[in-house]
Order: C-alpha cells, then structure tokens, then sequence
C-alpha cells in the first residue's frame, strides 16, 4: 500500500523507505523529485566531552609529554605527531633521509595512526560520559591513554633509531636544539621569549655529552620540568574557567624557564655552549634555503608543451575508479 505524507502544504509518498516529493496529475500522483527520509530528518549533533573532560585530557597529555621527554624519545615522535612548525618534506630533506628511508618511516606510521583509530573510540565512548564515571573509571581511563600512547611513541623511536644513521640522528638532535624556537614563531607573532632552547635533555647529546652532564641534565628535568608542567596545567585550568592565564602565572612560568636555560648553560662546557650557539645560527637558515628551493622547485612552470594532457591513465569525477587503485592517504597529526 502507498504511504502518503502530507508536510508543510505539501504532499509526500514513501516507496521503499524513500520519501518522494509528489502532486496529483488527474487520477494518478505523480513523483516530483526524491527525498531519502534519513536525509530530511533532524540528526541529532553527536555528544561532546565536558570542560572537565577536556581539563582531563589535556593534563594526561601534559603528562605524556613530560614523560615521553624524561625517557629521551623525542625524535622518533616528530613525524607522527603532527608538531613540526613547517612541511614534513623540509623535516626528511634536512636529516637527508632516501625515498627507502622515508618508507619505512610512513609504513609504520600508517601502521600505528591505523591502530591508534581502533583505540580512540573506546576513549571518546567515555570522554562523552565523563561527569557520569566513577575516580575508578577516571584512572582507568588515564592508564589505557597513558600506556597506549607510550606503547606507540616506543615503537616509533625503535623505528626511527633503526633507519636513520648516526649521522641522520645527530642532524635531528641538532634540530630539536632549534625547534621550540621555530615551533614558538609559528605559533605566536607576539613570542617574547628570546633564545629558546628545549628544556629536555635528550637534544643535548647532539653536543657530546659526558655521563656527569647527562645525569646534571636529568635532575635538573625531574626537579624543574615537573614544577614547570604543574605550572603550565594551572595556567589551563585557569584559560579553561576564566578564558585567560593570570598575569602573574605568565610571569612565574616564563621567570622558570629563564631560570631553567641558565642551569642548562651552566651544565655545559665553553665549547658546547659554542657549538650549539652555531647550531641555533646555521639550522634555521638551512631550513629557510631548503624551503625556497621547495617552493622555487614547484612553482617553476612547464614548457607549453609539456603542459598536462589526458591520457589512458588519467581520471576524472564520475568515471569508476580504476580496479586496484589505492585510495590517498590522509596524515592524521598524533593525539597529543
């Protein structure tokens, strides 16, 4: 039997759960266009965490930083985290890394960020609930993250200390000397902070570190890099609920990283402070260079005529995809 559905001054007939547009045309009704009901009902937006999940969230974050730092395993999370301040390609062009090398760097990345989707849902079930869990669900909640991200950042590391070479992992330590400096421009234009330095000691072995500097370097991370995370989750909580960080907290947190820079320096020889002086000068203008010949490389026009023409292997929308052809990925940055 015919459904009909009369909305809004206007008439509607349901054939095989689809909801048509219809009108009268002398004894018959007559389909004016077609309408999927699922469409043209309301859907609901899906739930959203609370402020105080969101608070969570950012302070185990904070947490997995601080800890992925202390344990020295920065470099291999670069490329997976989505936390470098310009293309990757400029990143993989500076450490001089093959087409091979970049391989197997993208297999395991496409490897873990596959994982980590089969993950993030089990969070985000209880992030959405998460005024309704018990502190028992709570710590469980941060266990599962906590240890699911350290599993992945693990095997990232182990990768990227398989494929690069000494001299490959001696340019991304020097990189990461220079990186809080260019991550800090790219974020903010009005950044004060004058000589910026990374405040974990991992970068540090890029200038030969002997076993009493690196231990110096590692109290000096337990002792003031955790009262420095403590101070930038107040400064959160305080955006969080007030929408900006007291003056006198900005104050206090940019007092200890002047304070932590200093005993960084004094940790280390004449020579080494040298050394990174010229790492902090050349590695920018490296990077610079290397992005305009990027830019340059791709913005130089071809003849006319070699300008594109369609072939057997071209494609266009609304012709079949091809069999076997592999759908682009798409990067996803790193949940943290």
């Amino acid at each position: 039997m015919l459904e009909v559905i009369h909305e809004d001054g206007k008439m509607y007939v349901v054939i095989d759960g689809q909801k048509h547009e219809a009108r009268v045309a002398g004894e018959h009704i007559e389909v004016i266009e077609p309408i999927s009901i699922a469409d043209s009902e309301q859907t609901p937006p899906p739930p959203q965490p609370s402020e105080k999940a969101e608070a969570f969230m950012m302070s185990t974050t904070m947490d997995i930083v601080y800890e992925v730092e202390a344990q020295g395993q920065v470099t291999g999370i670069r490329m997976l985290d989505g936390s470098l301040p310009f293309d990757e390609a400029v990143y993989t062009t500076a450490l001089g890394l093959s087409d091979e090398q970049i391989a197997l760097l993208d297999a395991k990345e496409v490897e873990l960020t596959e994982r980590m989707d089969a993950v993030i849902p089990r969070i985000e079930e209880r992030l959405n609930r998460f005024d309704e869990l018990s502190p028992e669900e709570v710590a469980d909640l941060g266990r599962e993250f906590r240890t699911t991200v350290h599993g992945f950042v693990a095997e990232s590391q182990a990768t990227f200390d398989t494929v690069l070479t000494p001299e490959q992992k001696q340019r991304a330590l020097e990189l990461e000397l220079v990186l809080p400096s260019l991550s800090s421009q790219a974020f903010s234009e009005d950044n004060d902070d004058e000589d910026l330095i990374p405040l974990h000691p991992t970068a540090y072995e890029a200038l030969g570190m002997s076993d009493e500097q690196k231990a110096g370097l590692t109290k000096l991370q337990e002792e003031s890099g955790k009262e420095l995370k403590d101070l930038m989750k107040l400064g959160f909580q305080h955006e969080q609920e007030e929408g900006k960080v007291p003056p006198e907290l900005v104050s206090k947190i940019k007092t200890l990283k002047t304070q932590i820079r200093a005993k960084i320096l004094s940790v280390l020889s004449e020579e080494q402070r040298a050394k990174l002086e010229k790492i902090c000068t050349d590695w920018p203008k490296k990077l610079e260079q290397i992005k305009a010949d990027r830019n340059a490389k791709h913005e130089k026009k071809k003849p006319e005529d070699e300008a594109w023409k369609p072939d057997e292997n071209s494609w266009k929308p609304g012709d079949p995809v091809p069999e076997g052809a592999v759908p682009p990925r798409v990067r996803k940055p790193f949940p943290f």
